[in-house]
């Protein structure tokens, strides 16, 4: 788990957003954080690796001069190989798996669905080579001046039964990500590596059982 919560806070994860870190499903999503940060974690993948903290003001101009321009660190979190990998197994989600719903014509997608337990909240995080979206969607009681707003249920909106990442945070991130791209052109993804090391691929066969004959009884 601590390998885990390392290589979520290496991708761009606030450390103060991981919660249940010393329980074994937090390996597959129990924390709360911010969507934009997601968004910046899933794009350290789309950059092979590399690691930029996401933000919101690109330049200052006064008096029709820059006087201030932000400037990327990018920082190295995984290598190519892994992160290229991390890519191909998530591409597999959009082509077949359960957001097939995000798919792009004409573009490599890749990206993970999310549902939580009891219909509370729902997820759709997913990339191309040039950009990196997250939609988040959930309830919360209106009344902002209660100091606790808990997740509330989802079961029935917009006409659904159930709310989960394939409906519609995939659905919001595809007709989203049509408009964001228009004019860009597509880009693939690089190829992925073979990385590890396969171990027993080809198993010694075990020896078939022969049957031994037993005196009867007299």
């Amino acid at each position: 788990l601590d390998k885990v919560k390392k290589a979520a806070e290496n991708a761009g994860l606030r450390p103060n957003s991981l919660t249940g870190t010393t329980f074994p499903s937090f390996s597959i999503g129990i924390s709360d954080p911010s969507a934009i940060r997601m968004a910046g974690s899933y794009a350290t993948f789309a950059t092979s690796g590399k690691q930029n903290d996401p933000f919101s003001v690109k330049e200052v101009e006064y008096e029709g001069g820059s006087v201030w321009k932000h400037e990327t660190d990018p920082k190295e979190a995984f290598t190519a190989p892994v992160a290229d990998n991390v890519t191909d197994v998530l591409k597999t989600v959009v082509e077949d798996g359960t957001g097939t719903s995000a798919q792009l014509d004409g573009r490599e997608v890749a990206g993970k669905t999310g549902t939580t337990d009891g219909n509370k909240s729902a997820w759709f995080v997913g990339y191309t080579p040039q950009l990196s979206t997250a939609v988040s969607m959930y309830r919360m009681d209106d009344d902002e001046t209660k100091k606790s707003r808990p997740f509330l249920e989802m079961y029935g909106t917009g006409g659904q039964k159930t709310i989960h990442g394939a409906s519609f945070p995939a659905e919001v991130w595809h007709d989203y990500m049509e408009q964001a791209l228009k004019g860009e052109p597509a880009k693939n993804f690089p190829e992925a590596e073979p990385i590890g090391v396969v171990v027993n691929d080809l198993p010694t066969p075990s020896v078939t059982p022969t049957p031994t004959e037993s005196e009867e009884e007299q």
